[in-house]
């Protein structure tokens, strides 16, 4: 959007005694990149020198409506009456003790335009107390985590928020509820309307600390209502009575005091998996968010009550069973934990041993791959904790693709994280394994992964996890040549074939597209398979239509580049690109033009390779460690 077509904002700023701080807040509005406002400024019956501090700003700018309230009425009552006044279609809150970033405005009314379905928008805030800077708020940014998450966490910087008008239209603030009336807001639109809640990673305010914030001076209200005013919601979206010790283990299911760590009690454990489940059953059914963000909402939910069942394995594995259970059915791929718990460890452990040495003096003689072909493929593969899946990884890689790609010059990158001393000892192990092999300890995943991309001279890029088994022979110059003949197919699936139909983590059948055995011109598969087929995303559901894939997904370096230039511009740097789940779940929100462009994808005509994870139980069932004596 362009200055010179303006849409106008309101910016109502509450004051009461702040002669002391209300002109810097003032002279960052007027320093605004975005000058078409109207400046509401209430004087909330202020008795030191705030009155003459407005009269003064008033006489400077036009813009500048002024109200006083005759006596203290309080925030809540304010602020309705400065929407009341309000005249434009965008409504932007400010308190009089912070400091607007110069392009808030600007980056906020562009970010509603261009997202419609947007009514709620806040931004990140950095705190500050005097000259020290503390520390940077940065809350979800999707609508649907934001939805979520707002339950059981006020996820949104109060001072930070632009409206839509017509949001007001259906909900007010609510004066009897003072020091929380933003939280009630937030829930009231969540629970009543159709209107969705966002973030932008963007800093907007900064934020000022000091001993008169409601935080400070209200603290025990707050963290009263801070329970209180969720379970009024959730006992209405439930249908059903919820004890306060509930909620609170949702948000805090580890309470620490003053003398120790008390975990919930397992009864509380359990009522609040009973709770995550029946709140996303009802997002699931309100009908607001799409197939996509429904699954995002599953996801968070599961994260949620995997960290209680975690919980409760720890501290109550007599009874936490049925809650055990509960949980692998919500998370498919972990059921296979179940296998592994039932398997006799000590009989099997000699065996194990045993193959460990062997493979280990295998691998120790593993050449780098070399090759004198132009053509180039940077495999760059995720890792957290798990060498031992990892060094299965490498080792079958190897065994089934590297040494079949001689046409193709392969370059292996681990971005590994490491969160003890042994699980890094793992780590170096590995390094002495497989010495062709580029290891890199996740420090900044984002920085890293693009200096990764920028320094290579690959023409393509392979993702990889660490929970990848490879089991069937593949040349990569036959996914390359398919990307260098199709220009229309954005990416290459080495983990599809053409027999998949069901989606393990949607629990559901799949839409499985129609195939072609070629592009140019479109020829359907009739009856024999060749080396790949394709389809158009958009025919298909679930993995079918699942562009940004990160598991064993081969794309053009370029189309890569292109991507994590969106995800930081929409995202940011560190939601968007700071840890690899980030990486595939945002880039599947994006709207990309080059998805587009390119509405096919392709695959293999045979399976290729088996997926086997823990992901979600890392802290219940601890990870298989390098050690001596597992290599004696």
């Amino acid at each position: 959007m362009s200055i010179c077509d303006p849409k106008f904002v309101s910016i109502i700023v509450p004051v009461f005694n702040n002669a002391e701080f209300l002109p810097i807040c003032l002279s960052s509005i007027f320093n605004q990149t975005y000058p078409h406002f109207e400046l509401i400024l209430i004087d909330d019956g202020s008795v030191d020198n705030t009155p003459l501090v407005i009269a003064q700003y008033a006489k400077l700018d036009p813009r500048i409506i002024t109200i006083r309230n005759e006596r203290n009425k309080g925030l809540v009552f304010t602020l309705n009456r400065g929407i009341e006044i309000a005249r434009y279609e965008f409504i932007c809150r400010m308190d009089s003790d912070d400091i607007m970033l110069p392009n808030r405005l600007e980056a906020q009314i562009n970010f509603m335009l261009d997202h419609p379905g947007i009514h709620v928008l806040g931004g990140a805030a950095e705190l500050f107390e005097g000259d020290k800077t503390l520390r940077v708020v940065r809350h979800p940014q999707a609508p649907e985590i934001v939805h979520f998450s707002m339950f059981f966490n006020c996820c949104i910087v109060h001072p930070t928020v632009m409206f839509r008008r017509e949001v007001f239209n259906h909900v007010k603030y609510e004066e009897s509820l003072s020091h929380v009336e933003d939280l009630h807001l937030w829930l009231r639109i969540i629970s009543e309307t159709k209107f969705k809640i966002a973030n932008m990673h963007a800093v907007v305010i900064k934020l000022r600390k000091h001993s008169q914030n409601v935080s400070h001076t209200n603290r025990d209200t707050q963290k009263e209502n801070a329970i209180s005013i969720p379970k009024k919601h959730l006992e209405e979206i439930t249908g059903t009575s919820i004890d306060a010790g509930v909620i609170q283990c949702a948000m805090f299911p580890i309470t620490t005091t003053s003398n120790n760590v008390e975990p919930a009690t397992y009864f509380l454990l359990e009522k609040a998996v009973d709770l995550f489940e029946q709140l996303n059953s009802w997002f699931h059914k309100k009908g607001l968010f799409t197939v996509t963000e429904k699954d995002n909402i599953k996801e968070e939910c599961n994260k949620r009550i995997g960290q209680l069942v975690t919980i409760a394995m720890k501290r109550y594995p007599q009874f936490a069973t049925s809650l055990w259970t509960r949980w692998l059915r919500l998370n498919p791929k972990a059921q296979l934990l179940q296998l592994l718990m039932n398997l006799n460890v000590q009989e099997s452990e000699g065996s194990e041993k045993k193959a460990i040495a062997q493979e280990e003096s295998k691998d120790k003689n593993t050449p780098p791959i070399k090759s004198t072909s132009k053509r180039g493929v940077c495999v760059i593969a995720f890792s957290k904790d798990r060498a031992f899946q990892l060094k299965e990884y490498l080792r079958t890689f190897y065994e089934f693709i590297a040494t079949r790609s001689v046409d193709t010059r392969i370059h292996i990158n681990v971005i590994y994280k490491a969160s003890s001393p042994r699980f890094e000892q793992s780590y170096q192990k590995l390094k002495n394994t497989f010495p062709g092999v580029n290891f890199i300890e996740e420090l900044s995943m984002s920085h890293q992964l693009q200096q990764m991309l920028k320094s290579t001279d690959c023409e393509y890029v392979l993702f990889g996890v660490d929970d990848v088994l490879w089991f069937q022979d593949f040349d990569l110059k036959t996914a390359v040549q398919e990307l260098e003949n199709n220009p229309q197919v954005f990416c290459y699936h080495l983990k599809l074939h053409p027999f998949v139909n069901f989606c393990h983590p949607a629990n559901s059948a799949t839409t499985v597209p129609p195939f072609y055995s070629s592009l140019n011109p479109l020829t359907k598969v009739e009856s024999e398979l060749p080396k790949s087929v394709f389809w158009e995303r958009s025919k298909g559901n679930y993995d079918w239509n699942y562009v940004w894939e990160l598991c064993a997904t081969l794309y053009r370096k370029h189309d890569v580049n292109i991507i994590i230039d969106e995800l930081k511009e929409r995202f940011g740097e560190f939601e968007g690109l700071g840890h690899p789940n980030r990486l595939e779940v945002s880039g599947n929100r994006v709207g990309a033009d080059i998805y587009k462009q390119k509405p096919f994808s392709g695959c293999p005509s045979i399976p290729l390779l088996c997926v086997i994870t823990v992901n979600r139980v890392q802290s219940v069932c601890v990870n298989r460690i390098y050690d001596e004596e597992a290599i004696d």
